[in-house]
């Protein structure tokens, strides 16, 4: 199961939301799209977007009524940022229901336009953002398009490039690097979780999106391009030498899926859409196995290896 953002461990009161019926809910920019909700979110306000926007909102409901709710997919314990609770999916014509230990029940619809919550009496603000930002966002996010990748990415003038990588293989102090010894020309988008999606233009990163391991002044402003290129890709991986490995779309394809957040929630007409997303995404960006020793003095040839133009430093594909 993919963790949710992480947040800090200070304790966080009950989960109060409260709010006159005539007050309406704060609108938040996120990922391309403006998320609406009934409780707070640790996301920059979303500026007036008029009514082209693509909207999702979450609303406070009673969902004690849903014990018989579709066929069950998922129910297992899973690390979810600080909170480590046991999760069940179950999936019906409606959309699909998570019952999150600690935070609530979620039923997110068909369509990942609406989010119904109903939080426990217990449910501290801090578990029900875990919960929201985590599995709840990316289920929701998945069905209108947006695709949640585990990666760090940096932003310079040959493009985007995202480190995918699972936790511990360096993919976040590979993009501080690049961004901290480049002066200005590359910067850091993302740390840890990614939206990616098919936009006019080809293969886009969407850089709004809480990253709550990155200080203020590394966050990506309500003012800044909502969409990038996507240039490139690596997965990260640990080697004896500096190796960049070109995949064949179909390889990249399977690298891919297993950074997809929350996929195993999604059923199986939602996983069918993502995979095909995620072939169109292999089809046209450059992607690459980056081994290399893991060790800080190693990361200067690192860089110089990638070469930081568009379709440079990957050497021709080859099969595995």
């Amino acid at each position: 199961m993919s963790p949710a953002p992480r947040s800090d461990a200070s304790p966080a009161p009950a989960v109060d939301l409260r709010r006159p019926l005539t007050v309406p809910p704060p609108a938040y920019l996120c990922a391309g799209r403006v998320v609406e909700c009934d409780a707070s979110l640790p996301l920059q306000m979303a500026p007036d977007s008029g009514e082209n926007v693509v909207r999702v909102s979450m609303v406070r409901s009673d969902l004690s009524s849903l014990d018989a709710f579709g066929t069950t997919l998922y129910d297992a314990d899973a690390q979810l940022g600080n909170l480590r609770a046991r999760v069940v999916c179950r999936c019906g014509p409606s959309g699909t229901l998570l019952e999150i230990e600690g935070a609530g029940r979620f039923l997110v619809s068909a369509d990942g336009r609406r989010v119904d919550f109903c939080p426990k009496e217990t449910t501290t603000s801090r578990d029900l953002q875990t919960a929201l930002l985590g599995p709840v966002l990316a289920l929701a996010l998945a069905r209108v398009g947006v695709v949640l990748v585990h990666a760090s990415g940096t932003a310079g003038n040959g493009g985007t490039s995202l480190f995918l990588g699972d936790s511990g293989s360096g993919k976040s102090t590979l993009a501080r690097y690049l961004s901290e010894t480049s002066g200005q020309s590359i910067r850091r988008v993302s740390d840890d979780i990614v939206p990616v999606a098919l936009g006019p233009d080809g293969p886009s990163v969407l850089p709004h999106y809480p990253q709550l391991k990155l200080p203020p002044e590394h966050q990506w402003a309500a003012a800044d391009p909502p969409s990038l290129a996507w240039a490139r890709a690596y997965f990260l991986d640990e080697g004896p030498k500096i190796e960049v490995r070109r995949l064949l779309p179909h390889a990249a394809v399977a690298m891919l899926l297993r950074h997809v957040v929350a996929l195993p929630l999604f059923d199986a007409d939602l996983r069918q859409r993502v995979v095909e997303q995620c072939a169109a995404f292999a089809s046209q960006v450059p992607m690459a196995v980056l081994s290399y020793p893991r060790r800080l003095e190693a990361l200067p040839d690192v860089v110089r290896a990638l070469e930081w133009g568009p379709g440079r430093g990957m050497s021709a594909p080859g099969r595995k």
